[in-house]
């Protein structure tokens, strides 16, 4: 068969028809059956090019279908088992978030060849490379997102399992159950890590590929594995290498990576907590000062990003370090959130319904003086009963109450606009300032700007200001009724 053919046969494996593929899968096999050597090697050779210049997943995934069916055939000579070895276990993570599917697909195919490897192979050929394969598909059985994927890997693990080419410390694959995925991620994962050193190289198999997954599911059920995971680990390998490698994710642009970094600190952090529990000592004891500072720090710094995922990993950082666990946290923290949840009252007693900050201080800023002054009363009126509802803390509200004359709310309305001047033909384009703006000639936007601190000050400057307007309007209506009373 002529080279091309073969590149051919390769590439129509990952067609985005299924016919197609079928068909071009039929004709390897065939191909395998009636290759001599000497024409199998030469179509190795091909196929090794093809995988390492093309570099696509179309390729990787027709190449490991060629080296299962060629091995399970005995055309796959000795001397290729180091080089197509290292391709199988590159397949074996790959997973990209474009093509899910044809992802799945190569990993399936590469647990295929792993498979076909025990069968055709002697054990004495195949033992030096048993110490690479074995633990990349123990860790394909566990942490797999596909079933299928995981179902094949734990096949092959048993097929080498029966030929003696497992080590006697590891774990028992009879009655393993890897249907359910959180089964897999946090109980299985447990069972599998208990024996030898399995636990250091599973976290280290999280830390690489999982937690920084493009699957939110995937990266909370890693987060939970290395909670369960990390008593079984050497105190000084989570703190210098876990939580190190953790925080050094948190600098990352990828939102899906820093997501899943600060999921994967908040689990440690409180498996390190029960440990600590346990033997009398604190947090500040096992992990050092250096990291709850760094850690203390990470807060501030992720909600400044003003992303809906860096906002839902510090909530539930700050949710899984309890009361008991939070003192590396700084009291700036937890008065942004205790101001946080006062201004989430606020908002229930304001509209009847959970509203967000923005939309509130949008209200206060309308340009319709009905809406800023109605809303401004409606602030008032909360701000007057809250001994009964217990929304703002007594000495924030003489605060507010002792700077209610002092605030001018006309020009307040000023700060939150920005008009966008008519750019001159000869200047270069610049960058409209705010996120999300469409820039229209002539015409003001509300822009934010500001940190979710600054956004917190901002709010109750605009609650003084709102409730300047209710107090005057109160001060008038009393004057009007004792004037009425009076004449």
């Amino acid at each position: 068969m002529e080279p091309n053919q073969i590149v051919g046969l390769v590439q129509n494996l990952g067609h985005t028809d299924p016919v197609i593929r079928s068909l071009a899968a039929d004709s390897i096999r065939t191909l395998a059956a009636t290759l001599s050597m000497g024409d199998a090697d030469r179509t190795v050779n091909i196929v090794l090019r093809l995988v390492y210049v093309s570099r696509t997943i179309e390729t990787l995934y027709g190449g490991c279908l060629m080296f299962a069916e060629l091995c399970r055939n005995g055309r796959l000579g000795e001397h290729r088992l180091n080089t197509v070895v290292h391709i199988l276990l590159r397949a074996l993570e790959c997973d990209v978030s474009h093509v899910p599917i044809m992802a799945a697909n190569v990993r399936d195919a590469a647990c295929y060849a792993c498979w076909a490897f025990a069968e055709a192979y002697a054990p004495n050929i195949l033992q030096p490379f048993v110490e690479e394969i074995a633990p990349a598909l123990m860790a394909t059985v566990v942490f797999d997102r596909e079933t299928d994927c995981r179902r094949a890997a734990l096949y092959a693990l048993r097929e080498y399992n029966d030929r003696g080419l497992l080590p006697h410390a590891f774990p028992s694959l009879e009655g393993l159950d890897v249907t359910s995925t959180s089964d897999a991620f946090i109980n299985i994962s447990v069972y599998i890590a208990q024996f030898e050193d399995k636990a250091l190289y599973l976290i280290n198999h999280l830390m690489k590929t999982k937690i920084r997954h493009w699957d939110i599911a995937i990266r909370k059920l890693a987060a939970e594995a290395l909670h369960n995971l990390t008593p079984l680990a050497p105190e000084y390998y989570t703190v210098v290498y876990v939580l190190y490698d953790l925080l050094r994710l948190t600098r990352f642009t990828d939102p899906n990576t820093c997501h899943g970094a600060v999921l994967g600190i908040a689990e440690v952090l409180s498996a390190l907590a029960v440990r600590a529990a346990q033997s009398n000592r604190t947090i500040r004891n096992i992990v050092g000062q250096i990291i709850l500072d760094r850690v203390g720090r990470l807060v501030p710094r992720l909600r400044s990003h003003q992303s809906p995922l860096s906002e839902q990993a510090c909530r539930y950082l700050i949710e899984r370090c309890s009361a008991d666990i939070m003192e590396f946290l700084n009291e700036e923290i937890r008065d942004n959130e205790m101001k946080e949840h006062e201004v989430r009252n606020m908002c229930k007693i304001l509209v009847g319904k959970p509203c967000s900050l923005v939309q509130l201080c949008k209200l206060l800023c309308n340009r319709s003086s009905w809406v800023r002054e109605t809303t401004a009363t409606r602030l008032y009126e909360a701000l007057k009963d809250y001994g009964e509802r217990s929304v703002i803390p007594g000495r924030n509200l003489e605060e507010v109450k002792s700077t209610l004359l002092e605030t001018n709310w006309g020009l307040d309305v000023e700060i939150f606009y920005i008009f966008f001047k008519k750019r001159a033909t000869n200047q270069p384009k610049k960058l409209t300032e705010g996120r999300g703006l469409r820039k229209r000639k002539h015409r003001p936007y509300l822009v934010w700007r500001q940190t979710p601190l600054q956004v917190m000050k901002l709010f109750a400057y605009l609650m003084i200001s709102a409730a300047n307007i209710g107090y005057n309007r109160y001060l008038r209506e009393n004057d009007y009724n004792r004037t009425s009373a009076v004449t």
